[in-house]
């Protein structure tokens, strides 16, 4: 295997050449994108200038090879983030072999010792921990004895963009933040982010603030404001009002916590609602630029919700954490959108042409029969698309039903459900 600065100058070397046998070369375009990954890197080496890095690359292009050719070349700390653990889980099968290591979210993982006399019913976002039980087995904890340890080590690591971000707002990073008495940090140098088409949303789903008429008089002293002209100036002089006694809540059960008191399921599950109250009122008293602001339900249901229109300006502090590369990669991702998504960095953008040649990218309108509401004949619908599909099982097709209930009734239904032949994206796929 070649080895140091030689592997980063053309002509790349093969995948074979890193550690990838399972790719006997790379499609086309794919060594271009890499190449241009390389030099985008050896320029923040250079320079200390952070980068970004887009591109466009269509459907079959073999995107997530590149991370991974990426990182066997450069032996840089790779984060590879996905929207979905259907996507970690492919991206775990075909680079696991490399060190490859994922994370997901403590409610993914069971708590082992719950501390309140019932064993191993809540997952790990619900255990003891949280509220002040020094437990005995966390060394052995799924979550904080295995997964995360290992993530914290990892040189190539893939979580979803929800455990991304909210495990460096709430839990200290992955290794790449200093720690009181713990190893130094151990920061990230490249950042791809996947399906980066959905970064706003994700960014703008995480800043999203709700807060219930419940909540407001529960935790914060006072009801919320009134619909009529309760923008998001209104919400911030609310957030500035509540403030001192949502952050009194907060700290008392904290205080609690850390004097040693074990505290209940029902109070650890306050004193996460009352985390998330603390970050909610934060985000409102800072917020800036333009928000949304949307009301529905009614009574102690009332409910207002707060996202920023265009999240730009968060980028930087919540996803890209000063990494000094980032990589978009998408299907359909446009350069004026790579431009909103550079955050101010010097960006470069690359589109890359199809591999498959436009006299076979067809049409076929088929006869399906009514999915309206109160009309899905589920059982017709997949026998249609079932008899179209077995005569193609030589290919890779794409199925879109619209909705997460569709895509579950077809592989429940269909004939070939056992085979492990089909790959579904579930709304609990989403952490």
């Amino acid at each position: 295997m070649q080895q140091g600065a030689d592997l980063l100058a053309p002509p790349l070397p093969s995948p074979a050449s890193i550690g990838l046998p399972q790719f006997s070369a790379y499609y086309p375009g794919q060594d271009q994108a890499v190449q241009t990954i390389l030099d985008a890197w050896e320029q923040c080496q250079a320079d200390g200038v952070r980068r970004v890095v887009a591109l466009c690359a269509p459907t079959s292009f073999g995107k997530s090879l590149l991370s991974a050719a990426v990182h066997q070349i450069t032996k840089a700390r790779t984060a590879h983030l996905t929207e979905t653990k259907a996507l970690q889980a492919q991206l775990m099968g075909d680079f696991e072999g490399i060190g490859l290591v994922e994370i997901k979210g403590q409610n993914s993982y069971q708590c082992i010792e719950s501390g309140d006399g019932v064993f191993n019913l809540v997952s790990v976002d619900d255990g003891p921990c949280h509220g002040g039980y020094k437990c005995p087995v966390k060394a052995d904890c799924h979550y904080y004895g295995e997964a995360l340890p290992a993530a914290q080590d990892a040189s190539y690591l893939t979580p979803n963009y929800a455990y991304w971000m909210a495990q460096h707002e709430y839990g200290g990073g992955i290794g790449d933040v200093a720690e009181e008495g713990g190893p130094p940090p151990y920061p990230f140098d490249i950042l791809f982010c996947d399906e980066a088409d959905t970064v706003f949303d994700s960014l703008t789903s995480f800043m999203a603030v709700s807060v219930t008429e419940a909540d407001a008089k529960q935790y914060c002293g006072q009801s919320l404001p009134g619909r009529d002209g309760a923008d998001i100036g209104h919400l911030q002089w609310w957030a500035s009002e509540v403030k001192g006694a949502v952050y009194s809540k907060f700290n008392a059960l904290s205080a609690m916590a850390e004097k040693g008191a074990v505290l209940s399921l029902p109070q650890r599950r306050q004193w996460r609602r009352l985390r998330g109250l603390v970050r909610d009122i934060r985000l409102l008293v800072d917020a800036e630029g333009d928000w949304v602001c949307t009301w529905s339900g009614s009574g102690s249901w009332r409910t207002v919700t707060a996202q920023p229109v265009w999240p730009t300006g968060y980028l930087e502090r919540y996803l890209y954490l000063d990494v000094p590369l980032v990589v978009l990669m998408s299907a359909t991702l446009s350069e004026r959108e790579a431009v909103r998504l550079s955050a101010d960095r010097p960006m470069q953008y690359r589109d890359y042409p199809s591999r498959i040649p436009i006299a076979d990218r067809r049409v076929i309108p088929l006869k399906m029969t009514a999915m309206s509401r109160g009309k899905a004949n589920y059982t017709e619908w997949v026998g249609r698309i079932d008899n179209w599909i077995g005569a193609r099982l030589d290919r890779r097709l794409l199925l879109d039903t619209v909705s997460y209930d569709r895509a579950e009734a077809f592989v429940r239904m269909r004939r070939w459900r056992d085979e492990g032949i089909l790959i579904t994206h579930r709304a609990k796929g989403i952490e």
